[in-house]
């Protein structure tokens, strides 16, 4: 598991956090920052509010466009969709220093509950480093899923 943590004084912060499932699927999960005390903030009173968080299943073939997106500098999108949700997801470079190398990449989730058609948005930012260690998180969790599901990388439909 890996999880980044954006919290700020005006509690609009979001934290991220990338997982495997108990069930061996590569998870991710947004939540709303809900206050925050002086030093840090709370997102746990937001995590199980459905207008607050987002918890998207990832195919292994999404968080390889994941990985791709921040090893060769492109932007990465998909959309789900569900009985009771849909959401579109963009990763891409967010600004780029003097040599055209990115400084930041985004992250953003649009999430669309059906029912009520409230529209709720995540987004973050990732450094560098941080998005290093995300890729190698991703590509632990997508060789763990193909020991768990018995998918190999020769898959033609490796989800």
């Amino acid at each position: 598991m890996i999880r980044f943590y954006r919290a700020n004084p005006s509690s609009t912060g979001c934290c991220g956090t990338f997982y495997v499932s108990g069930q061996g699927n590569i998870m991710m999960k947004f939540v709303k920052q809900a206050g925050y005390d002086g030093k840090q903030g709370d997102f746990k009173s937001n995590s199980k509010n459905p207008e607050k968080n987002a918890i998207i299943k990832l195919s292994r073939v999404e968080a390889g466009g994941i990985i791709d997106c921040i090893e060769n500098n492109v932007d990465y999108s998909f959309d789900h969709f569900s009985e009771s949700q849909t959401s579109s997801i963009k990763f891409g470079n967010a600004n780029q220093d003097d040599s055209g190398l990115p400084k930041n990449y985004s992250i953003a989730v649009f999430k669309t509950i059906k029912e009520s058609k409230k529209k709720v948005n995540f987004s973050m930012y990732l450094e560098r480093g941080e998005a290093r260690l995300l890729i190698e998180e991703l590509k632990r969790f997508i060789y763990e899923t193909a020991l768990v599901t018995g998918y190999s990388s020769q898959d033609q439909n490796a989800r």
